[in-house]
């Protein structure tokens, strides 16, 4: 007889999977956790293995990775506004034939044909002269670690849940075993008894 026992693992309640452990022990004497496939199928998980999966359908930990990730960006920014710039500019302007401006009954104007160009090159580099670039910097590089810190401290509590979710399991699993046992041995006495 086995026997089935199921625990759902929330992460941050819109999304759940579900750990079922088999009443089969694997090598090292520990029951092996399985997550449902998407064929229905149950697929035997290891304690690394909950764990990874744990983490990979978390939704805090995607968060905070999105959240570092953003913070690099900034970082980007803000250090590339430090960085000299060049900037360049170019007009034309031409006229091909001679124009004629009439002016009421009087001789008309004769504005000659002209070809204008110009072209501007600006180079610039930001003077920091009160610091504010520089802190700027620092104050994105500090949110960039923070967040980072953050990634991490999201990671490990993740890990300790599904660690302590899947050793529960093992140990609920196991009073069952214990509980069956005690059953069969109290089933054999009371047929001893009767005889």
């Amino acid at each position: 007889m086995k026997l089935w026992n199921k625990i759902h693992l929330s992460v941050n309640g819109a999304l759940a999977f579900t750990l079922t452990i088999a009443g089969t022990t694997s090598a090292r004497g520990q029951s092996p956790a399985a997550v449902p496939a998407p064929s229905g199928q149950a697929i035997n998980l290891n304690l690394g293995q909950t764990v990874q999966e744990s983490l990979r359908v978390s939704f805090d930990v995607e968060q905070a990775n999105r959240n570092a990730a953003l913070s690099a960006q900034r970082v980007n920014e803000t250090v590339a506004g430090s960085r000299p710039s060049i900037v360049g500019t170019a007009s034309a302007s031409r006229f091909d034939a001679a124009t004629r401006i009439p002016f009421g009954s009087g001789q008309p104007v004769e504005v000659l044909p002209d070809h204008l160009e110009t072209a501007t090159l600006t180079a610039a580099y930001r003077l920091d002269f009160l610091g504010q670039v520089r802190a700027a910097t620092d104050q994105a590089r500090l949110q960039a670690l923070t967040d980072r810190i953050l990634v991490n401290q999201v990671s490990n509590v993740r890990a300790l849940n599904a660690k302590t979710s899947y050793y529960a399991t093992l140990r609920a699993d196991h009073q069952v075993q214990v509980a069956e046992a005690a059953l069969r041995n109290a089933q054999v006495q009371r047929d001893t008894a009767k005889k």
